[in-house]
């Protein structure tokens, strides 16, 4: 009702830096907490509760993958990305730690992060749901990948890199190439 009226949802915990991402139908949620994660079905009227990430992992990332039912991407604060198939978590992106992306067609992609320069860019794409993980070409030699977006009717990405540069991919993740250096903050 253009939030004109408000209630409060019950049967969630006390929520610490909460992360809320839509789903993938009108009225689906998905809530992360810590190291929990919820499904919130028709704008909250019922909430499950799906597996937790392992113990220590808090969500600071999520992206949802199209699917019956839908996957989840996460990346946690300070440990690697995970993905949600059916009911069980496993690692994604061999292992990197950075920002999280789905593209058209359920492509996947995991940056490296880190707010680092002087180190290479790097970002792994899956094309079939996660079974397997490939390392991007083309990115920087010198800065860190800090985040991915996606067109969700395409198969063009970009990347924001920690020294200003933004990297386009119009092949779903596999090959980068500098788009512009007009976010640098530093002459170069």
């Amino acid at each position: 009702d253009a939030s004109v009226s408000w209630r409060e949802l019950a049967g969630l915990p006390s929520l610490a830096t909460p992360v809320m991402v839509p789903g993938t139908v009108f009225g689906q949620f998905f809530l992360a907490s810590g190291n929990r994660v919820f499904e919130l079905i028709d704008n909250g009227q019922q909430i499950y509760e799906l597996p937790p990430l392992p113990q220590g992992v808090t969500v600071a990332e999520l992206a949802v993958v199209v699917g019956d039912p839908p996957m989840l991407l996460a990346r946690g604060a300070k440990n690697s990305a995970y993905l949600l198939k059916g009911n069980a978590w496993s690692i994604a992106g061999d292992g990197l730690k950075g920002p999280v992306a789905v593209g058209a067609s359920g492509t996947l992609l995991v940056g490296d992060g880190g707010a680092k320069l002087g180190s290479p860019g790097a970002i792994s794409y899956s094309a079939d749901a996660g079974a397997t993980w490939d390392p991007a070409i083309g990115l920087p030699y010198d800065q860190s990948v800090e985040a991915i977006a996606a067109q969700p009717t395409t198969s063009t990405l970009f990347a924001y890199c920690y020294g200003g540069d933004i990297y386009t991919s119009t092949d779903g993740g596999r090959d980068w190439t500098l788009l512009t250096r007009a976010l640098r903050t530093t002459a170069g």
